[in-house]
């Protein structure tokens, strides 16, 4: 018997999220460190606005109904329901880096361990196959190395893992 929890998560904004979920969706939100906004708390650890708390929803719900159990990896044992979950999943991460990255620090901070591991990988899917120069590019990321002496350094002492 599945029975209606009212979750009552709030935005950095305190923009209320997640009316209601059935089962198991209110466990997936209600894992991490969660305040309520009335009771003297300061809404979600951290500052997830409410447009991220919508995407982290989204996902959740979804998630609950991809599965319909407890379980958040069971829809990948349904081989039927494994190739629209992960095409949901690959459109659903299919955002700008700035939402990325707050996606994953909402992730982190309600201890959303399917959407935490699903962006975590998305990242790491953006940088295979490039060079560290690349990388940096992508990301914004400026070189520590101000001496090119003292990078063609490092790469010789860490040869292995520039080939």
């Amino acid at each position: 018997m599945q029975t209606l929890v009212d979750v009552g998560i709030y935005s950095s904004e305190h923009h209320r999220g997640g009316p209601h979920h059935q089962g198991g969706g209110a466990e997936e939100l209600g894992r991490g460190d969660i305040r309520g906004v009335g009771g003297g708390g300061d809404g979600i650890r951290g500052h997830v606005t409410a447009k991220i708390l919508a995407k982290v929803i989204e996902y959740c719900k979804k998630h609950v109904q991809f599965s319909g159990e407890k379980d958040e990896y069971a829809f990948y044992k349904d081989n039927e329901k494994e190739k629209e979950t992960k095409d949901w999943d690959k459109s659903f991460m299919d955002v700008d880096q700035d939402m990325l990255f707050d996606i994953i620090l909402a992730a982190n901070d309600l201890n959303i361990k399917g959407l935490l591991d699903l962006s975590c990988s998305t990242v790491a899917d953006m940088m295979r196959g490039k060079n560290p120069e690349e990388i940096r590019a992508l990301f914004n990321i400026k070189n520590d190395y101000t001496n090119p002496e003292e990078e063609e350094e490092v790469r010789q002492e860490n040869r292995w893992d520039f080939e």
